[in-house]
């Protein structure tokens, strides 16, 4: 089962199969690229192979809409408990501020919201963010099996300035358990993108920001790529622009997060040298 795609007005959830949607793999996805390491392994797979693409093709096997932008990766947890029944859930994250949870083996009228077993909002708002800003949930959520929640980062409109949320719901019935405004001393909510997927490592989340890309004095670094590995080290990659005589990128990031983790290492790749990873945490 292969899942993903969105649309430039309406969001859509697409599945894709080699046989049909009733046959999905076991194992849970829980984390961006499916573990700490972000290796984006799924060795468990046993349905959609090369042999069975060669010999049957791929065909779309339903859609389900939801209300804004997919930017995350979907997660995905097999035979859930959800009275009466255990249940193959997909959990989809909105830049509307929504999390969906679809049944992913209802496969009938496609295109409509059958199989949605919840819907929550994160906005806390009556009024729908504007398609196309950098708002609700632009990164990928991180589960917890045990406890049964999903961790996710949504933006909303604050007064004077954007705040960021860090939520916890429970899986089974899409209710806020916690929420909590991230705050930090020297942080400004105004100038931080939130696309680093979550990391939950130890009992512990991580959540990754990096600035507003720009020019001139105003040109930063801004991080897209999610923390991985098991701590310690935590290792965390950012998407840079040119060096620039007035910057050294790697000081600046290492006075930033330094204060709060400790950088063992960080590097900006030159052209014509080895790519070595942007920083490592501990």
């Amino acid at each position: 089962m292969r899942l993903i795609l969105t649309t430039l007005l309406i969001a859509t959830v697409w599945f894709i199969s080699t046989t049909t949607a009733q046959n999905p793999s076991r194992s849970p996805i829980l984390t961006q690229h499916n573990d700490n390491n972000r290796t984006g392994a799924y060795l468990t797979e046993r349905t959609l192979t090369p042999a069975s693409v060669a010999s049957r093709g791929m065909r779309l096997a339903y859609w389900r809409p939801v209300d804004g932008s997919i930017d995350g990766q979907l997660l995905y947890v097999p035979s859930l408990q959800i009275p009466p029944r255990l249940v193959d859930v997909i959990f989809a994250t909105t830049t509307n501020g929504s999390v969906f949870a679809y049944d992913a083996n209802d496969d009938a009228d496609s295109g409509t919201g059958r199989g949605r077993l919840w819907q929550t909002s994160l906005l806390g708002r009556d009024e729908p963010q504007t398609p196309g800003t950098p708002y609700g949930v632009l990164s990928t959520p991180v589960i917890d099996l045990v406890a049964k929640m999903l961790f996710v980062v949504s933006r909303t409109k604050g007064d004077p300035i954007d705040e960021f949320w860090l939520l916890a719901l429970d899986i089974v019935s899409g209710k806020i358990l916690r929420k909590t405004q991230i705050e930090s001393p020297g942080f400004s909510a105004a100038f931080q993108n939130q696309r680093p997927a979550l990391l939950l490592d130890h009992d512990m989340v991580y959540i990754g920001f990096g600035q507003w890309g720009g020019e001139g004095d105003h040109e930063y670094p801004q991080c897209n790529g999610g923390a991985a590995g098991l701590s310690p080290p935590i290792s965390a990659s950012c998407g840079f622009g040119h060096q620039t005589a007035r910057r050294d990128w790697p000081q600046q990031r290492s006075n930033a997060v330094g204060q709060y983790l400790g950088i063992i290492d960080a590097a900006t790749p030159v052209a014509g040298e080895p790519h070595r990873p942007a920083a490592s945490m501990a």
